[in-house]
Order: structure tokens, then sequence, then C-alpha cells
């Protein structure tokens, strides 16, 4: 039971922190990021909904990752218990 509660609370914290992350990509990056992580949509579908080449979408998937990845990793880690924190960081990105 212990195991599961820690490892919900990984994911909680992994998942905060690319949100937190996210939440500083440009405009454009940004919006491609909802439609493919949080909609989940398919990559096809992206590139209808914004008119670009599939080509393209898979180019700017590749780069988001990429820049989250290096984000998330010079980050100091994220604290769920200071909620406050991530609030404030997704608030100032709006």
């Amino acid at each position: 039971m212990r195991a599961v509660f820690l490892q919900n609370y990984e994911r909680e914290v992994f998942e905060e922190e690319i949100r937190r992350a996210a939440c500083r990509l440009g405009p454009r990056e940004r919006m491609l990021f909802e439609l493919l992580f949080e909609e989940e949509l398919e990559i096809e579908a992206v590139a209808c909904r914004l008119n670009l080449k599939i080509e393209s979408v898979y180019v700017f998937k590749h780069r988001i990752l990429k820049r989250l990845r290096e984000m998330i990793a010079t980050d100091e880690p994220l604290d769920l218990h200071d909620a406050s924190h991530a609030r404030s960081a997704k608030n100032s990105a709006r």
C-alpha cells in the first residue's frame, strides 16, 4: 500500500514539474503541448487543426520535449506541499 502511495506521489510531482515547465513555453509551443499531451490528439489531427505539415508537428513535438527535459533538469525539485508556488507560476504565465 505504501509503495502505491509513493508511486502516485512521485507521479504527481513529475506531472506538476511538467505543467510548471510547460507554462514557460512560448505561445505556439504551449498550444502544441496542450493539443499533443493534454488533449492527447494524434499528430495528424494536430497538423490538420493548425494547418501544419505532419512533419512540422513531429519536429515541434521533439523540440518541445527536449525543451521540457532541459527546463525540468535545471529546476529545483518541486515540493507538492508548496502548492502556492506551483499556482503562482501557473498564474504568472497567463
